[in-house]
């Protein structure tokens, strides 16, 4: 019998603009929650997803989140964070940015192992 896997995701957002979530796939795993905006000025999200007990798979997402401007403001950018801890396989993960977003904190996953957590902070190149 598989055991439950988990993925988290703690963010806390110290820009001066709101984070929004631009897109999110899970194709193996199911979606516990996924913050569709993440306030300014130390609001905090977070990203989780499980495959229960006794599920045939691991657990595959990848979420992109930007900052919320107005249409005459330049945007700061996104950040991607992708995840993908196969059933049999080693786990792969990364954290891409664009614009003078950044993310303080990301750490790749071990290569085994099924259940795991960590916080990022998003800052900016200024």
């Amino acid at each position: 019998m598989f055991k439950k896997w988990t993925y988290k995701l703690l963010i806390e957002n110290t820009l001066d603009r709101d984070l929004v979530l631009i897109n999110n796939t899970c194709p193996y795993g199911k979606l516990k929650c996924v913050d569709e905006t993440i306030p300014a000025k130390g609001g905090r999200g977070s990203v989780e997803v499980i495959s229960p007990a006794g599920a045939p798979y691991g657990l595959q997402i990848s979420v992109t989140y930007g900052d919320k401007h107005n249409k005459n403001e330049a945007s700061y950018g996104t950040f991607t964070v992708n995840i993908d801890v196969p059933l049999i396989e080693n786990n792969k993960s990364s954290c891409e940015t664009t614009g003078i977003i950044m993310v303080d904190g990301f750490k790749e996953l071990p290569k085994r192992g099924h259940d795991f957590q960590q916080s990022v902070t998003i800052t900016s190149k200024l």
